[in-house]
């Protein structure tokens, strides 16, 4: 874990010496060379286009003329939002235009001055093969040892089409670089500000294991009393749906307290239907008769009667109940 933690502080300071270095450069360049003109001859190979040799291990500037074949157009319009922001549309539209995707290409966008008050911009877009240009670049640099700090694209009348400022690159990717070395160290950090929070949670595990018994004849004996509380809220939600029920609906609540206490322990009753004072009851009963005699009796009830005949149920202690029932006003 140490050894990270440094690689990442290295990778850090490296960027930031970069950095330095570019900014340095940048504030006492007083002078710089015109850029050197590549062509491209017969043979594909990159050749300075005024016959010259330049010097080796040089740094500085490149234009390349790579042919106007290379070079693919494209002129487009897009609503007039899309100015703020025309090369990350075009970057992600880039395969609606040209037969490859951006990341395979170098390209160029260049917004034509729109008429006032018009609802859409046209857009110039020059593009060519990244592979291409990569590979000129690599045939200049073997060949003749230069650094290339930026690379202008030109066709054969001079218009600088496409340019990429690699210096730029590279200072951003070794800037990504640093953020990434720095994040790394931050997370070492981080893991080990967490290394020292968890390490009293840990303790704290520990003696909650040395007292895993006495944990658990405490909630043994807590037990009974959680379920005696969960028992007693279960019957008041009851009690207050009942009330509720009662003020709503005081017939049907008649009618359901009335079943209740007639048929408790007599009938297990799967689906009752209530109409006005009349009532069907389905289900099973120990005994349909037993239970028809003890309903004529009752003086609440004014007729009651079987419907259908009476049949024994799948379970051998019950039969078959269906019946209707009519109370008293």
């Amino acid at each position: 874990m140490l050894r990270n933690g440094i690689d990442a502080f290295n990778r850090a300071l490296e960027w930031w010496l970069s950095e330095l270095r570019a900014t340095a450069g940048s504030l006492f360049r007083f002078a710089q060379k015109p850029a050197l003109e590549f062509g491209i001859d017969a043979d594909a190979v990159p050749r300075p286009a005024d016959g010259s040799t330049p010097l080796k291990e040089g740094r500085g500037d490149i234009r390349l003329k790579p042919g106007d074949n290379a070079f693919q157009y494209r002129k487009i319009k897009l609503p007039q939002s899309a100015q703020r922001n025309v090369e990350r549309v075009v970057y992600y539209e880039f395969g609606k235009y040209f037969p490859l995707h951006a990341d395979d290409a170098l390209f160029s966008c260049t917004v034509i001055p729109p008429p006032k008050d018009a609802a859409s911009i046209e857009i110039e877009i020059w593009a060519i093969g990244r592979s291409i240009v990569d590979a000129y670049v690599t045939m200049i640099r073997h060949e003749y040892e230069i650094e290339i700090r930026k690379l202008i694209l030109s066709d054969s009348r001079g218009r600088d089409l496409i340019i990429r400022d690699i210096e730029r690159e590279q200072r951003l990717s070794a800037g990504a670089e640093g953020r990434r070395a720095s994040i790394a160290l931050n997370l070492l950090i981080a893991g080990l500000l967490a290394v020292l929070a968890i390490y009293p949670v840990a303790r704290m595990d520990a003696y909650l294991e040395r007292n895993k018994d006495e944990i658990e004849n405490l909630e043994k004996r807590a037990q009974p009393v959680i379920e005696l509380r969960e028992k007693v809220m279960a019957t008041e939600r009851r009690f207050f749906e009942v009330t509720e029920s009662k003020k709503e609906k005081p017939m049907q609540a008649y009618l359901v307290s009335y079943l209740t206490r007639s048929l408790a322990d007599r009938a297990i009753l799967d689906r009752v239907a209530m109409e006005g004072r009349s009532i069907q009851v389905q289900g099973k009963a120990r005994s349909v008769e037993a239970l028809l005699r003890r309903l004529e009796s009752d003086p609440l009830v004014t007729e009651v009667k079987i419907i259908g005949a009476v049949k024994a149920s799948k379970d051998p202690r019950f039969e078959i109940l269906n019946l209707s029932l009519t109370l008293k006003e």
